[in-house]
């Protein structure tokens, strides 16, 4: 069997072949893995604190690839964070043919620098009146890197999509969006956009803001130490102190980032009404309120797994956490793929 970087053929916007699979969320501070049975959706979850090394963390993957006889499954994850390149490009006039060498181009110019070390790929999208290239490039270094980590745990690396696409496809899966739907996944560093209606994802971002942020600001100002402070929030010690202040100081950025979206959303396809938010950041007080006062846009709940088929009475805890885990496990998942030879 040849390895993946033997050869490539790259898809972030393929679709998922169904079947018994793994669907794995490699955050920043917590690890998250849903067990996908043939076309029935999720029928179990793992959660935990991301060990400090990586040989712990492979341990740990490792025992619920044992405990759930995962070996060799089919898994799919998803990237985020500043490597993770997003653009949105106009459509050039060329015939269909030339399109990837055109986008491509396009894509380099824009950039700056070679696409040699990236895997790419671009999706013709509508954007309002107008047709636009969604481009996609990651690092094949950091493709490489999550390949090879999904291998040493057993499993058999399948895809791997954006954050905001699993996260705007978990949303679509239990909800009815109405024209004009933002989902908002708050994690530790980043934060992941996907604007969505009725059956479509129609726009994602990143933006690199998270909860280290309020973090940072709290240790900052106070006699509280950075474990402290998510102890604080883990154990939603909240009485222990205000956080009102610091959030709003922390938050500047993200509130900046989500006015920009929200306004050039109105220009080239409508005004958002509703906003959900999801993600350790959605958990801790005031946070959301907070960000969806500030934008005037209503906020409603929505719980990712009773989108992915686990039943609602299962980790409903810790159900905020699971958005990009229900996106990859559903079938209709887009993934950048990379395949065998």
């Amino acid at each position: 069997m040849k390895s993946f970087n033997q050869e490539r053929s790259v898809s972030f916007f393929q679709k998922g072949s169904g079947g018994d699979a793994v669907a794995l969320d490699i955050g920043t501070s917590y690890l998250k893995l849903g067990v996908v049975k043939n076309r029935e959706g999720l029928k179990a979850v793992e959660f935990a604190r991301r060990p400090a090394s990586p040989e712990s963390l492979i341990t740990l993957l490792k025992e619920w690839v044992e405990k759930h006889n995962l070996w060799k499954k089919p898994t799919f994850t998803s990237l985020s964070g500043p490597e993770v390149n997003i653009q949105y490009l106009p459509l050039p006039e060329v015939p269909k043919k030339e399109l990837p060498s055109a986008v491509r181009i396009e894509a380099e110019q824009i950039l700056g620098e070679s696409l040699e070390e990236m895997d790419s790929d671009f999706f013709v999208m509508r954007q309002g009146r107008e047709k636009k290239v969604l481009f996609v490039s990651v690092p094949k270094v950091l493709t490489d890197q999550r390949i090879s980590f999904v291998q040493e745990a057993g499993l058999r690396p399948a895809g791997i999509t954006l954050d905001s696409l699993a996260l705007g496809n978990a949303f679509l899966a239990s909800e009815k969006p109405e024209k004009g739907t933002l989902v908002l996944n708050i994690g530790h560093r980043t934060s992941n956009i996907a604007v969505v209606e009725r059956e479509n994802v129609l726009f994602v971002r990143e933006v690199f803001w998270g909860i280290e942020r309020i973090v940072k600001e709290i240790t900052s100002t106070t006699n509280f130490d950075t474990q402290s402070v998510f102890d604080i929030f883990e154990k939603r010690k909240y009485s222990m102190i205000n956080l009102q202040p610091y959030i709003e100081k922390a938050s500047s950025f993200l509130l900046e980032e989500l006015e920009k979206t929200v306004t050039y959303l109105a220009t080239i396809y409508f005004r958002v009404k509703k906003l959900s938010l999801v993600g350790g950041g959605s958990q801790i007080p005031f946070l959301p309120e907070f960000i969806a006062e500030r934008l005037g846009i209503p906020l409603f709940s929505w719980n990712p797994l009773r989108s992915a088929g686990l039943p609602d009475h299962q980790r409903q805890g810790e159900a905020a956490f699971f958005a990009l885990v229900a996106g990859l496990s559903l079938e209709r998942e887009p993934v950048f793929q990379t395949k065998e030879f």
